[in-house]
C-alpha cells in the first residue's frame, strides 16, 4: 500500500518502471526519457506533484551511475492501517503535511478546512490531542471533534486526524442519557412497588 512504483534511471537517460496493474500483475515498464532527469547523490525524500519520492543513489566504482526511485503513497498506507481499526461511518480520517496542507480525507463530500490551526501546530510540534472545530462540507459549516497524531515516515512528519461530527457525539449523549433517565426511573418505581408491597 505504500509504494506505487519504483523507477530505476540511469545517466543515459534510461528509465525502468516497475507497477503493479489493476489485476495485481507486475509490470515492467522500459522507456527512453525524452530528458535526463537529474540524479540524486545521496538518499532523499521529495515532495512532487505526482506525491512524495524517495532516492536512493546507484554508484559503481564510486561514479553514481543512477537512482532508484519509490514513488510512496502515504494516504493510501495511513488509510489501510486506519481501516483496520475503523469504528463506524460517522468517524472519518484525513492526513495533512507539517506545513498545514491537507494530503486527502475519505469523505466523499467536498471539505474546506478551516480553523485547524491548532492542530497543525501541535503536529509540527509532534504533539498529538483532541480538538473540537468546525469545518465546511458542501459549504455547510458542522461543527467536529478531531483526535490528531503525529506520524514521521522516512524522515517527513505527517500527521493523522480522526474527526467525529459533534452533533452525531451530541445527540448520541442526548439519547444515552435519556435511556439512563428511563433506566432510572423504572429502577426507582421497582423499589417504590417493593416498598410498598413489603409494608403491606
Amino acid at each position: 500500500d505504500l509504494i506505487k512504483n519504483i523507477y530505476i534511471y540511469d545517466q543515459q537517460r534510461n528509465v525502468v518502471n516497475l507497477f503493479y496493474d489493476k489485476k495485481n500483475s507486475l509490470i515492467i515498464d522500459p522507456y527512453s526519457a525524452q530528458k535526463q532527469k537529474a540524479l540524486a547523490g545521496e538518499e532523499q525524500v521529495q515532495l512532487t506533484p505526482e506525491g512524495y519520492q524517495y532516492s536512493l543513489p546507484i554508484y559503481k566504482n564510486s561514479i553514481l551511475a543512477g537512482n532508484i526511485v519509490f514513488s510512496l503513497d502515504f494516504a493510501r498506507y495511513i488509510y489501510a492501517v486506519a481501516e483496520k481499526y475503523h469504528l463506524s461511518q460517522k468517524v472519518w480520517q484525513w492526513i495533512t503535511d507539517e506545513n498545514g496542507h491537507v494530503i486527502s480525507y475519505n469523505l466523499k463530500q467536498k471539505v474546506e478546512f478551516a480553523a485547524v490551526g491548532k492542530i497543525q501546530a501541535d503536529l509540527k510540534k509532534g504533539l498529538s490531542g483532541s480538538y473540537r472545530h468546525h469545518l465546511k462540507i458542501n459549504k455547510k459549516p458542522f461543527f467536529f471533534l478531531s483526535s490528531y497524531y503525529p506520524l514521521d515516515l522516512m524522515g517527513q512528519r505527517l500527521g493523522i486526524v480522526f474527526s467525529l461530527n459533534n452533533s452525531n457525539f451530541t445527540s448520541f449523549l442526548i439519547r444515552a442519557c435519556i435511556a439512563c433517565a428511563v433506566i432510572i426511573a423504572l429502577v426507582l418505581g421497582l423499589f417504590v412497588f417493593i416498598l410498598k408491597k413489603i409494608e403491606f
